[in-house]
């Protein structure tokens, strides 16, 4: 149809063009007989800005618009030609993409465009830069064009369509929609944990390690691709990595695939005596991510040297349900960074807890002080071990036995209640991060867990407190200091999370945190993000999902009244585990 139309159309532009150039010599020869000759002769016209206003060019010749105008040619007739007849923006990034469309009169005659729209009106994702009602309308003469600019910029992730309308006085088509079409896969985005590696003092001839886990924490479904992991500068022979990929390793955003990651080792193996530095190198396939450097540091000179004073910590007679400290202090007597971490032997009481949870790097010649608190649940002899583990190869590891004995002068009545429950190993930095909460609900409502861990508003219903122990929050307790009235009290334990294959170090760069950060400040109290907050944090980053067993036991000034098991099956679920009823002075289980 449009061919035969064209056909047509061709065959009468040829008929006006020869009427044209009959009329002009006859037009100049009637001039010539009335006007005197004129010497200059005008040069042919290139284009239309070569003619005065309301002229266009045509073979050469100014002539008058009005002549195109479809009723002054016979038969006349406009023809509109979009191009592209689809505008197609592909997948594209998170900035703005714009293309041109040309609005062409393919006809014999003036063509009006009286007006352009989007399909959707205000509400469309694409923009049109000379769509607007001041642009219009407008006339596009034969064989010429009008360009209007589209531009895209994704509101978010996914496929995006819409229609440009475009009304005009086609004699066949007076509304043409050319459809537009775009979709954005997100942005792809680079996390890498730890962001630098400390490998403190190695000797000479020895070797360190560490790991270093990649994922993709990007939007939608934007693949990143890791093409080399490597040591900068190559000729550093103290660094090595180990695991690099062969070709380029694609790692699925996390929210795609949540086991998706790339895990490499970096050695660090001194071959003289001295420090070293360097960097692990990232290569990616995306523009946005680009190269990622992350600094390596290692020393082979003077070991650290750890000190500790004093070496038994011992309090004495404690008051029960009165908080006592005593500090030890960790001295760095050697010549590169010491490294420490502490633990509680097995068997101890959790009337006994050592913070900070977890410390940072100590410099040469510098010292932390660890501080130990005693809350005493129970009279008698109150005994455990802190374990210093250190980088320091003369003294990998240090006991220091802490013993307390507990006294009620004052007849106190203490309770205590502690949580313990299934997550692997105590660890800060294993890949089970089940975390169950314990609260305990005063008769009246008031709660104390750890969004409330020292309420002071329970009056005669005693002086509660919660603290956890460790990164991971277990074991948990409550101690309930001098209740003077009788009443009952609940024991809820809420499972508020349940991601049974979520790396630490992940969790912690999700957070925006180091990993030395993340794990002092969850157990310090110093990071305050509850469990829920957490949850949603990583949602998309759990690689399964499983349930959690838990044990509560209830003391009263040290004697055991009840041990109560408790089954939570997934995120979310919560259990009121028993009812703790005080009748005349005396507590029971409900």
């Amino acid at each position: 149809m449009l061919s035969r139309r064209l056909n047509i159309r061709r065959a009468e532009r040829a008929g006006m063009k020869r009427a044209l150039s009959l009329a002009v010599p006859v037009a100049i020869a009637l001039a010539a007989c009335s006007e005197p000759p004129t010497p200059l002769v005008k040069a042919r016209c290139q284009t239309d800005e070569d003619c005065d206003q309301g002229l266009l060019c045509e073979d050469g010749i100014c002539v008058p618009r009005d002549a195109f105008r479809c009723d002054a040619v016979s038969s006349g007739m406009a023809i509109l030609q979009p191009a592209p007849h689809i505008v197609d923006f592909g997948g594209v990034g998170a900035t703005q993409t714009e293309q041109e469309i040309t609005l062409r009169n393919i006809g014999d005659c003036a063509l009006t465009v009286f007006e352009v729209n989007f399909g959707t009106g205000a509400e469309s994702p694409f923009t049109c830069d000379g769509c607007g009602e001041e642009s219009f309308p407008i006339e596009i003469f034969p064989m010429r064009e009008h360009s209007l600019k589209v531009s895209f910029a994704p509101p978010g992730v996914g496929s995006f369509a819409d229609r440009l309308l475009i009304l005009s006085d086609d004699a066949e088509f007076p509304e043409l929609q050319v459809p537009l079409r775009a979709h954005f896969d997100g942005v792809p985005e680079l996390r890498a944990t730890p962001r630098e590696i400390e490998f403190g003092y190695v000797a000479v001839g020895r070797e360190g390690a560490r790991t270093l886990r990649l994922a993709n924490t990007g939007n939608g479904t934007a693949r990143l691709g890791i093409k080399a992991v490597r040591i900068d500068p190559s000729s550093s022979d103290a660094f090595s990595v180990e695991g690099s990929p062969a070709e380029t390793f694609q790692l699925e955003p996390l929210e795609v695939d949540q086991r998706s990651g790339l895990t490499v080792t970096v050695l660090y193996h001194p071959r003289e005596i001295g420090s070293h530095e360097a960097y692990a190198v990232i290569e990616t396939d995306s523009e946005s991510v680009g190269v990622v450097s992350l600094p390596l540091r290692g020393t082979s000179e003077t070991p650290p040297v750890l000190s500790v004073s004093p070496g038994q910590v011992v309090f004495g007679e404690a008051q029960l349900g009165r908080t006592v400290i005593e500090r030890i202090t960790v001295v760095n007597q050697g010549g590169s960074p010491l490294m420490i971490s502490h633990r509680w032997a097995s068997g101890f009481s959790t009337d006994f807890v050592a913070q900070p949870a977890a410390v940072e790097p100590i410099d040469p010649g510098s010292f932390i002080e660890v501080e130990i608190l005693l809350t005493p649940t129970a009279t008698g002899q109150l005994s455990g071990v802190l374990v210093l583990e250190s980088n320091d190869p003369s003294r990998a590891s240090i006991s220091i036995p802490v013993s307390a004995t507990g006294v009620n002068q004052l007849g106190t009545q203490v309770v205590k209640i502690e949580l313990a429950y299934e997550n692997g190993s105590d660890s800060a930095f294993d890949e089970d991060l089940r975390n169950v909460d314990l609260t305990l609900e005063h008769p009246y409502g008031f709660v104390c867990n750890k969004h409330e861990p020292s309420p002071q508003n329970w009056d005669e219903f005693g002086t509660p407190s919660w603290l956890a122990y460790g990164p991971k929050e277990e074991p948990e307790r409550i101690i309930l200091v001098d209740p003077q009235r009788d009443g009952t009290y609940r024991v809820m334990l809420q499972y508020v999370q349940d991601c049974s294959a979520l790396p630490t170090d992940l969790l912690a760069s999700l957070l925006g945190l180091s990993i030395e950060a993340l794990a002092g400040g969850l157990s310090s109290g110093a990071i305050q993000l509850d469990g829920a907050d957490i949850g949603n944090m990583i949602e998309n980053a759990c690689f399964n999902r499983s349930a959690t067993t838990a044990m509560v036991t209830v003391y009263v000034n040290g004697s055991v009244i009840a041990e109560v098991p408790a089954t939570l099956n997934r995120r979310g679920d919560f259990v009121y585990a028993l009812n703790l009823v005080r009748q005349n002075g005396q507590f029971r289980l409900q």
